[in-house]
């Protein structure tokens, strides 16, 4: 078991990759609190504790690079993100990465594996 338990906050719209996020992470003794929107993970992170951000990048109130943005105002700069989406580019990498993120793990086949293997690495540090 790599990694520390960690309080996790996912910013993720789909209830389905919701439950997959939980499924995946909670049985390795994490938290997960999941929010559908970036204006709910903005009190969600005010009120402390988050170590971990897990993000969609298509979210209904903010996309992408804004997204980010936003939320790296809120938070610490230490606290690593990690972007989940079905649509990892280049050119999502070389725009996203000096955001501070930590990893990027695209909604594919393997995401349950991707999403632990870029977890660990993300808390570990």
């Amino acid at each position: 078991h790599i990694g520390a338990m960690a309080a996790i906050l996912l910013v993720e719209d789909s209830e389905m990759y919701q439950k997959v996020v939980r499924r995946v992470l909670e049985p390795r003794g994490h938290t997960v609190s999941a929010v559908g929107l970036i204006k709910d993970a903005v009190p969600a992170i005010a009120k402390g504790g988050v170590e971990l951000i897990l993000m969609d990048l298509n979210l209904p109130d903010a996309r992408g690079e804004d997204a980010i943005r936003v939320l790296r105002q809120k938070i610490d700069e230490d606290t690593p993100v990690i972007v989940i989406s079905g649509e990892i580019t280049i050119d999502t990498v070389t725009t996203l990465s000096p955001h501070g993120v930590a990893g990027f793990v695209a909604k594919e086949s393997d995401f349950p594996i991707r999403l632990l293997e870029a977890t660990s690495k993300a808390l570990a540090g």
